[in-house]
């Protein structure tokens, strides 16, 4: 019987080179949910830290904060638009470009922030759950979960 050959993983720099039309020298806002498109699109090719390290990285650049706080577009990983920046999302890299919050915050700090947005940005949608998700490009599962958190966060924020 043969030994199964491992599988190795790719490194962060291998999924940066994956995919440039976000990654490249000029960044470009990342859609919300992104994490999870990555772990789809390579189940087995890459870890759940490896991406996370990658997006750790990449959304604290000067040049990407300073992309999400001139508003627009976010995108997918094939560079195509896949929503938009909020106005709170906009003043919280700015807020960052000049000091006024830390450059370090903790993954549970950016997943917490992640919800809030999306909580808002669903509130102001009108939208029902199933459409926000769909028009967001995220799973509904995930976003009723990550809502329900967010509701949860807000709650006790009060």
């Amino acid at each position: 019987m043969e030994a199964a050959e491992a599988k190795k993983l790719m490194s962060v720099a291998d999924l940066k080179a994956a995919y440039p039309a976000v990654f490249g020298n000029e960044p470009k806002p990342l859609k919300i949910g992104i994490l999870e498109d990555i772990m789809a699109l390579h189940r087995g090719e890459v870890s759940t830290r490896t991406a996370r390290k990658l997006l750790h990285f990449h959304t604290r650049r000067r040049d990407y904060l300073g992309a999400v706080a001139a508003g627009g577009d976010r995108y997918a990983l094939d560079g195509s638009p896949a929503g938009k920046i909020t106005e709170r999302e906009a003043l919280l890299a700015k807020d960052m470009l000049t000091g006024n919050q830390p450059d370090e915050m903790s993954t549970e700090a950016v997943f917490k922030q992640h919800r809030a947005f999306a909580l808002s940005a669903f509130q102001q949608s009108g939208m029902s759950v199933s459409e926000f998700a769909a028009a967001s490009g995220v799973d509904q599962a995930k976003l009723m979960r990550d809502l329900d958190i967010a509701r949860e966060e807000q709650k006790l924020a009060a």
